[in-house]
């Protein structure tokens, strides 16, 4: 059948008659892009479809640029023998040089996470000053 929609092969195409019932299975294959993205959440991953890091964070939008600790993206993944495996990836190193081994594949069942950045968030910082300098008023210095 995916030949016929994929292609449009009628070698697949199957005919319907009356009282044909269509089942269109759920797709259970997901991935969770969380933390410091724009839209974070579960995104489906289309059956044979290979996806890599920078594909996932495209899913959710891409990262919060202030604020996204994108030298230290975990991809954690639950192994066969239960336990969890998590790996460290530093997306902006991929950006800059293209270095594959920071854009992983991604698989079904993964969690990526983009963790926040350890740099001073100098926006806040800046307006808690103005404030401050607004309740305070002009400050004298002798």
């Amino acid at each position: 059948m995916a030949p016929a929609l994929q292609d449009g092969n009628e070698e697949y195409n199957v005919k319907l008659h009356a009282g044909d019932m269509v089942m269109v299975p759920q797709v259970t294959a997901r991935i969770a892009v969380l933390g410091y993205v724009t839209s974070p959440g579960y995104f489906s991953v289309p059956d044979g479809q290979r996806l890599r890091l920078a594909d996932a964070l495209g899913l959710a939008k891409g990262v919060d640029n202030k604020r996204a600790g994108v030298s230290a993206v975990a991809v954690i993944r639950n192994e066969d023998d239960g336990r969890q495996e998590r790996n460290i990836y530093d997306i902006k190193k991929y950006l800059k040089t293209g270095d594959p081994r920071h854009n992983p594949e991604v698989h079904p069942g993964d969690i990526v996470y983009v963790p926040e950045t350890d740099k001073p968030n100098w926006d806040w910082i800046y307006q808690g000053m103005q404030a401050l300098g607004t309740l305070l008023g002009p400050v004298k210095i002798r």
